[in-house]
């Protein structure tokens, strides 16, 4: 008798250990919304085509939330400006503000989101810093891209409590960083566009640029392009979509890439770099611009007439089809999750 209850009370532990383990439980403030309901996103490699897969989380009166998130593997959230990666098993205090660097973490998985404060955005020319960091020439700018990219890499290299997948993956979004910085120069330079007076011109200017900088681009783009696991992380799948239907560059082309349909009518109009800018105020007008885009508390872009976002649907799901979300008071309530869609917002304008 004894022996049949310690066999079920191990089997009770399996079962409560393998549900805590296939969760996440999230829990914080997010006053700064200012909002009784706040949208969770997927932001790995779905596409963003509806927003059937957009959590609903609901917040209190005084802007308190706890959420309880199934999930079958690590993945990528993001709830307004915030990037999150959550792990399952992760058990996390925040407070999130309308923009990363107010988010604090605490408790486990606090040390990959804390990181992730720090990551860039791709419509500002990652490194470029919306043209704050742009030299005269592109081989002085490339040297402080360079640069700053290798400060990142060592910020993450020196991350303790991270897991190898999560390391792999930044790693790429470092990469493709740089390869939009350089790809950006052309957009915030008064030198190589004030001259131009036509669409054709200003292209044919570009495809030079870009011919130009083949030997500094194709060994990047080779490896973000690696794998398809890379195409979790939104900047990597946004240089290989900007990129795709450009001669100047030569990658490989994966099937989950090459399906997205229709990539290339998409790409017709997206054949420019991130946020270029014909104003002859670059610098200032970027980054007013790029401040406007990323000012909505709720994480979507403002929409703007000179920005095309190719879309795509890839097949890995990361949260369970049949899954449950919970959420605990102070708001209670249950809500079937789909599989997993993520958000593709190539920063390519015309």
């Amino acid at each position: 008798m004894k022996s049949i209850l310690i066999v079920c009370l191990s089997m009770w532990g399996l079962l409560v250990y393998g549900e805590k383990n296939n969760t996440v439980h999230l829990y914080g403030s997010l006053k700064e919304f200012k909002a009784a309901e706040v949208n969770m996103a997927p932001d790995g490699a779905a596409g963003e085509i509806s927003d059937a897969g957009v959590i609903k989380i609901p917040v209190d009166a005084d802007g308190n939330f706890d959420l309880v998130l199934p999930l079958s593997k690590p993945a990528y959230f993001r709830i307004g400006r915030n990037t999150l990666y959550l792990t399952p098993g992760d058990e996390l205090k925040v407070y999130l503000g309308t923009s990363q660097p107010q988010s604090t973490f605490e408790g486990k998985g606090m040390e990959a989101n804390t990181y992730l404060k720090g990551r860039l955005f791709p419509k500002a020319g990652p490194f470029l810093s919306a043209g704050r960091n742009l030299r005269p020439t592109f081989e002085a700018t490339k040297k402080t891209v360079d640069s700053l990219a290798a400060l990142r890499m060592k910020e993450l290299e020196e991350l303790k409590n991270v897991s190898k997948e999560f390391r792999l993956l930044e790693k790429e979004r470092i990469k493709a960083d740089v390869a939009n910085s350089y790809m950006s120069f052309a957009g915030y330079s008064d030198a190589m566009l004030s001259d131009c007076k036509s669409e054709e011109e200003f292209k044919q200017v570009l495809g030079k640029f870009y011919t130009s900088i083949q030997g500094d681009m194709n060994p990047i783009l080779q490896e973000i392009a690696g794998s398809d696991d890379y195409l979790d992380v939104a900047v990597v799948r946004d240089v290989l979509v900007s990129c795709y239907n450009l001669k100047a560059f030569d990658y490989p082309k994966s099937a989950r890439l090459a399906t997205v349909s229709p990539i290339g009518a998409r790409l017709e109009r997206s054949r420019l770099p991130p946020q270029p800018n014909r104003h002859k105020s670059r610098p200032l007008q970027c980054a007013l611009r790029a401040e406007r885009d990323f000012s909505s508390p709720s994480g979507v872009c403002a929409k703007s007439t000179k920005i095309s976002a190719p879309r795509y649907l890839p097949t890995l799901s990361s949260l369970p089809r049949t899954g449950f979300i919970s959420f605990r008071p102070p708001a209670i309530a249950s809500v079937r999750t789909p599989s997993a869609i993520a958000a593709l917002a190539a920063a390519m304008a015309l």
